[in-house]
């Protein structure tokens, strides 16, 4: 390029740049006499503003509540609101009622004025849930109300969380180191209907015992009774423990409604609070015709009698209380379908002491279910095991169901004996039961000539110390038609008798026995075993039946068994190899590996 191109190329930048900078200058000083134009007049409206008054404003400040408690106190702080001379605070207490938000409704318990921080509102239901609103007032001012948070006053109970709760009852427990009656921290227990509103009512009217609390002279061994004031406010509903109650630390109270909540309150023997539960009780059994339940569990019946027996309509299903002994008198006499069951429970199965049960005609079905059926109290044990029977009577009757269902059976003579022309069992079923301490009579024995047996049925059961199982040997014309036994456990039975003995000249020879899955182990104290006699051509079959590798047969002497079994599992495992601790009837088997591990009564097995 040539410098006169150049001089040309330099003089036009030079031109458009003084154009550009003129340009920019003329703006802003345009920009700055608009903006000194706005702030003037801004200035101007502002200065005219200050001369006017807005007057107080519309609300104080709310002031910010927090709460604690001490005992059964509850303190309230906040700080002071400018302009504020008093301060209103409502103190409003949690209820099991819902509203519309979904959160528990409060209602006001009380409202009350401080001038100042802190207020106490004092001496409150225990395990009761509060909230406090506050509001500031001023002189004819003042504040949105604050709602603080919510807390619970809770009383260090000794109760324990109420867990074994059925549709009429409740067992109550807690925590109680000392054992003593006249130191323990719970003397007293009261039971409240809790209402939907919260509140709740008076429920248990009176108990057991509930004349006075024993007590323990210290340094004294004779234990006195002291008569105990109950706490003055509604003192009939007090129920006053008992001393067994207070030394273990337990009691069941019963009468209770099905599906209804209750409160649980505890006092010490000055009447003084010491906690509580809420629970709620479960629903009912359903039984398919509840006009014909008989409830014993709400009644005060220790004893049953052929007069209540013969008031009993067919069918009739009647419940016994849980872990109460239920004396029977005399020999029961059944001419009618019935079925006797524990209720919901507190306390395990219902006991039914008995000399012995008797039929009479055709019923249709006996039923004995979840129950303890044994001797006597005054029976002498050491003798035949009491020298009871279930059934030993002379009566001509048929029974088309005889049923033990969840049944446990103890010390007992034997278990069903026939002595009578006619007799007749078309079925007896034995399900998810023990059976111990069954003498020389066996469980069942035909002992009369003409009597008939048609199905007998034991499964999932236990038996131990028992004689023999079935005998129909020593009378003519005597009939089973089939004996089913399956997952079964068999500990110390046999006392050189056999486990079934079928063998007689007149016995039904179209019998047949079928025992599967079931383990033999542990012999009688007193003797060895014998195993199954039957006629020949009765069928027998026996599958999967495992024997311990101690336990001894009835031998003959040229060394064979004696009476077998059938085909047996000879298991290589002694006894104490196989269960956990038969001594103690716990037959819990040691390892899921054994043989038998899928064998025997299920209630035993292990994974």
């Amino acid at each position: 390029m040539d410098a006169s191109r150049v001089h040309a190329y330099n003089s036009t930048q030079i031109t458009i740049f003084e154009h550009f900078n003129q340009s920019i200058s003329m703006k802003l000083t345009k920009y700055l006499v608009c903006g000194l134009l706005v702030t003037g007049s801004l200035s101007a409206l502002t200065s005219c503003e200050d001369e006017k008054s807005y007057g107080e404003p519309p609300r104080l400040f709310s002031p910010v509540v927090t709460v604690t408690t001490s005992s059964n106190d509850l303190e309230c702080k906040w700080q002071g609101i400018n302009g504020a001379t008093k301060y209103e605070l409502t103190l409003l207490k949690e209820t099991s009622l819902v509203g519309e938000d979904g959160k528990n409704v409060y209602n006001t318990v009380e409202t009350v004025e401080a001038t100042a921080s802190p207020y106490t509102f004092e001496n409150l239901d225990w395990d009761d849930r509060y909230r406090v609103d506050i509001k500031a007032i001023g002189d004819g001012i003042e504040s949105y109300v604050y709602s603080g948070e919510a807390v619970t006053i809770s009383y260090p109970t000794k109760l324990k969380s109420v867990a074994n709760v059925i549709d009429t009852g409740v067992k109550i427990e807690w925590n109680e180191d000392n054992k003593v009656p006249e130191w323990t921290d719970v003397a007293y227990i009261n039971v409240f209907t809790r209402n939907e509103d919260g509140s709740v009512t008076p429920y248990l009217r009176g108990g057991a015992d509930a004349e006075a609390l024993s007590r323990a002279d210290e340094g004294e061994d004779e234990i006195v009774k002291d008569p105990i004031v109950a706490p003055e406010e509604n003192p009939d509903y007090y129920y006053t423990l008992t001393e067994n109650d207070i030394r273990r630390s337990a009691c069941e109270v019963y009468g209770l409604l099905p599906a209804t909540d209750y409160r649980v309150v505890a006092y010490n023997k000055d009447g003084e609070y010491r906690g509580r539960r809420d629970f709620k009780t479960r629903e009912s059994e359903v039984y398919e015709n509840p006009d014909l339940v008989y409830d014993l569990r709400v009644e005060a019946v220790d004893t049953l009698k052929n007069d209540f027996i013969e008031t009993l309509p067919e069918g009739a299903v009647v419940v016994l209380q849980g872990g109460k002994k239920y004396i029977c008198s005399g020999t029961l006499k059944f001419t009618k379908s019935v079925k006797f069951t524990t209720g919901m429970s507190l306390s395990g199965k219902a006991i039914m002491a008995s000399g012995g049960y008797a039929t009479e005609g055709d019923l249709n079905r006996l039923e004995f279910n979840n129950v303890v059926l044994t001797c006597m109290p005054e029976d002498d044990l050491t003798s035949n095991f009491g020298g009871r029977y279930i059934f030993n009577h002379s009566n001509v009757t048929t029974i088309n169901d005889l049923v033990f269902e969840s049944v446990d059976i103890k010390y007992m003579r034997g278990g069903i004996r026939s002595r009578k022309d006619g007799q007749e069992w078309r079925n007896i079923t034995f399900n998810n039961c023990t059976l111990d301490s069954i003498g020389g009579y066996r469980l069942v024995h035909l002992d009369n000539a003409n009597t008939k047996i048609g199905t007998l049925k034991i499964t999932n059961s236990t038996l131990s110390n028992v004689d023999g199982i079935v005998r129909a040997n020593n009378r003519d014309n005597t009939s089973v038609d089939n004996i089913t036994v399956e997952d079964c456990t068999f500990a110390f039975c046999s006392n050189n008798a056999e486990y079934f003995a079928m063998k007689r000249d007149g016995c039904n020879p179209n019998l047949s026995i079928s025992v599967s899955n079931c383990i033999i182990a542990g012999n009688h104290p007193k003797n060895t075993a014998l195993g199954i006699s039957v006629n020949e051509g009765t069928v027998v079959a026996t599958t999967n039946v495992y024997v311990a590798s101690d336990y001894k047969w009835t031998m003959t002497e040229t060394g064979e068994i004696k009476t077998p079994f059938g085909n047996t599992e000879d298991m290589t495992q002694k006894m104490s190899d196989i269960w956990v601790n038969p001594a103690a009837l716990d037959f819990t088997l040691k390892s899921a590996q054994l043989p038998c591990s899928q064998a025997g009564d299920p209630r035993w097995r292990v994974e």
